[in-house]
């Protein structure tokens, strides 16, 4: 018994140890994407990704894995409309009051009814998170809700909410010095109060926004703010003022793709200006930077304003033919797109086809493991059962070793004393028990039963060496019929019963008996116990007083 446990013991300890190492070397590149997914988006995805098979690990870590992938492609533009499992980590970090991640949770399935442009679903969402950030206590993440509310409220055109969460949202990024999520936030409130045409309010807050941009020297984040200031001058018709910004905007190391934006609003600035000549001029710079490079939506305006400049100064066939290059373009953008769905949907089969293969691989090495188990498992209930059989095989020699001390004593006895009924029971019962001692060696073997057979003729009488019957009749006669009378008497006895009876008669001792019969001491006591149950003597009373005075006898000797 203890090979087997100490075997499934090891065995236990081995996986649990390599599950719990399995378990900190996953749980340290959580933490390590977690660390990076705001910063290194992209890296934090890649960090994820290397994990194989996210799908057999632990709840709490699978739980984490599924947000944190998630909030890397979000992060990086992917395509998070079709993921299912955020809601699953919602309810999962709400169950355990873990109110950090229950809050992200609730806020990327915002972000994903967003993308399927579900508002209502996203606003709930939204709102449940905002509710979780209460007991969360983290400023940027409650930023991110009501900048995600206000950015609702801003696509259905309600720009007098939107600008009540943008507020917020700027708040919240303010106490964290979040500088980049604070410029996004004051640049919404300028955008919802241009468009409400609050031109004072829009310019307060885009000032704000672009110094916070040159305090962090983010040239990108000021040329943006700068066309924004650019905008509202224009549509007031102050084409000056409008220039300067763009002009100050144009004094900034800009690259290739920002540079030809912002010829392009400078040309779109003169056409409506009614400076066809530097409007062309700087629409032949954009295309130059366009051309050479792969920004084709900036192509497509480029061309469609050289497409009005040329028609204004009536140019038609130049203008079609820059009408023409607009379509092509914009047949090349939609091509594309579709492209780009159609590899996004194979890369997504792929996906499919090679989890379904490590699921496989991973049936299979399961069916080898329990294989492995079921043969150890076999190996051991042989061991075990061998084991058994050893011990009870000891044991029983064991037990034929005290018997034939036991023999060896009464026929010591049997030579010191030459009791005349007892010695005569002693060479009756010596030879039976030889006899089965012969009958250990030569059963052992199927040819050699005929040997036992004449044995038992030889002594006996008969094949199967019972000579109980020739025992009794012994008795008997010493005895004057006492037994035959008590086997009349008292019916109720069994044979082995009647056995025990005929020997403790003599005054043999229970280890005698138990010799004699090839039973065990114990089963010679309840063999009395027995007895006197059946003829109501008490606990404690002698069997063969109590059968002699019914039968009205004194003892034998």
């Amino acid at each position: 018994m203890a090979p087997k446990y100490l075997f499934l013991s090891t065995i236990a300890l081995v996986l649990l140890f390599t599950s719990c190492q399995d378990r900190k070397e996953i749980q340290k590149v959580l933490t390590h994407a977690e660390a990076l997914v705001d910063s290194q988006p992209d890296s934090a995805m890649a960090i994820l990704e290397s994990i194989p098979q996210p799908e057999d690990l632990p709840k709490d870590q699978r739980m984490e894995y599924s947000l944190l992938l998630l909030q890397a492609k979000d992060k990086c533009y992917h395509d998070i409309t079709t993921d299912t499992t955020i809601v699953l980590c919602k309810h999962y970090f709400l169950q355990q009051k873990n109110w950090a991640k229950a809050t992200l949770a609730a806020f990327y399935c915002g972000r994903v009814h967003c993308d399927r442009n579900d508002y209502k679903q996203a606003l709930e969402a939204f709102l449940e998170a905002d509710a979780c950030a209460n007991n969360a206590n983290n400023n940027n993440t409650s930023g991110l809700i009501k900048y995600n509310i206000g950015g609702i409220h801003y696509a259905q055109h309600h720009h007098e909410n939107a600008i009540v969460y943008f507020k917020q949202a700027a708040e919240y990024f303010d106490k964290e010095n979040n500088h980049n999520y604070n410029i996004a936030s004051l640049k919404m409130l300028g955008n919802s109060f241009q468009i409400l045409n609050i031109v004072d309010s829009a310019l307060i807050y885009y000032n704000k926004a672009l110094d916070i941009a040159k305090a962090i020297n983010d040239v990108t984040i000021q040329s943006s703010i700068l066309k924004n200031i650019s905008v509202i001058y224009s549509d007031q018709r102050n084409f000056a003022q409008a220039e300067k910004y763009l002009q100050q905007a144009a004094t900034l190391s800009l690259n290739d793709e920002e540079q030809a934006l912002l010829l392009v609003n400078l040309t779109a600035l003169y056409k409506s200006w009614g400076k066809l000549n530097l409007s062309l001029n700087y629409a032949n710079k954009a295309l130059e930077l366009v051309e050479s490079g792969k920004d084709k939506k900036t192509a497509t305006f480029v061309y469609s304003l050289l497409s009005e400049i040329e028609e204004k100064r009536g140019n038609y066939k130049q203008a079609l033919i820059y009408h023409q290059h607009y379509t092509n373009v914009l047949s090349e953008i939609y091509i594309e797109d579709i492209n780009q769905s159609v590899l996004g949907i194979q890369e997504k089969y792929n996906f499919e086809v090679i989890k379904n293969a490590n699921q496989q691989l991973q049936l299979e090495k399961q069916g080898m493991l329990l294989m492995l188990l079921a043969v150890g498992s076999a190996l051991l209930v042989l061991a075990f059962s061998f084991n058994m059989y050893r011990l009870r095989s000891k044991r029983k020699l064991l037990e034929s070793q005290n018997q034939l001390y036991e023999l060896r004593e009464m026929a010591a006895d049997f030579k010191e004393h030459k009791s005349t009924h007892r010695d005569a029971l002693l060479y009756q019962l010596s030879i039976m028990k030889q006899v089965k001692v012969l009958h250990s060696y030569f059963l052992k073997e199927d040819k050699e039963k005929t040997i036992v057979k004449k044995i038992n003729e030889a002594v006996f009488g008969n094949e199967n060496g019972d000579n109980w019957n020739g025992f009794y009749k012994i008795i008997d006669e010493l005895c004057d019929g006492f037994l035959y009378r008590v086997k009349e008497r008292f019916t109720e006895l069994d044979e082995s019963e009647f056995r025990v009876i005929c020997l403790t008669c003599f005054d043999f001792h229970n280890k005698e008996i138990a010799a004699f019969m090839e039973l065990s001491v114990d089963t010679i006591q309840l063999r009395k116990k027995n007895i006197r149950r059946k003829l109501d003597i008490g606990q404690r009373g002698d069997i063969i007083a109590f059968m002699k005075e019914k039968l009205g006898e004194n003892k034998a000797r």
